[in-house]
């Protein structure tokens, strides 16, 4: 990844990404964490995510991300679904935040093609890894991710010979 792509698009409104992002993700986000993941590439590739990331324990994390999930949530325009077995919450995008998140993409396709399409290749690989190797392929192309973060910790290593 790493493209970098600066847009002049119109200015994006946190919510509309989200929506966006959901759209392209074929309306279901397995865990908080990998959402934000997913909106901390776009916001490198495209720059259309204009918010503050800090990295949590090895998730790029944003405050105001978390809190559009959140009114999203109370505003009946996103549900969430939890896995028993795996204690994962799955956020779910109603019909009216799908719509929502198709026309945001049209505007956005109509402006620059290229952009469209790199973004739902950004959100197609998010979705596609675990979020293990989603959270260490982040750290692979962004290194500055890693040195901002809290989430290295040293540990010796020590070789014992019989």
């Amino acid at each position: 990844m790493c493209l970098n792509t600066s847009v002049e698009l119109l200015p994006m409104n946190l919510k509309d990404v989200v929506a966006m992002a959901f759209y392209l993700a074929g309306g279901r986000v397995e865990g908080l964490a990998r959402l934000q993941a997913v909106m901390y590439m776009l916001h490198r590739e495209t720059s259309l995510v204009n918010t503050y990331f800090e990295t949590w324990w090895a998730v790029p994390w944003s405050e105001e991300v978390e809190q559009a999930v959140e009114e999203l949530i109370r505003g009946g325009l996103l549900s969430t679904e939890v896995d028993e077995v795996a204690g994962v919450k799955t956020y779910v995008a109603s019909r009216q935040l799908m719509e929502r998140g198709a026309e945001v993409y049209r505007k956005i396709e109509e402006r620059d093609p290229y952009v469209a399409r790199l973004m739902k290749l950004v959100v197609a690989y998010g979705m596609s890894l675990s979020l293990s190797k989603l959270l260490l392929s982040i750290r692979l192309a962004y290194p500055d991710v890693a040195r901002n973060g809290i989430q290295w910790m040293p540990l010796s290593c020590v070789a014992r010979t019989p």
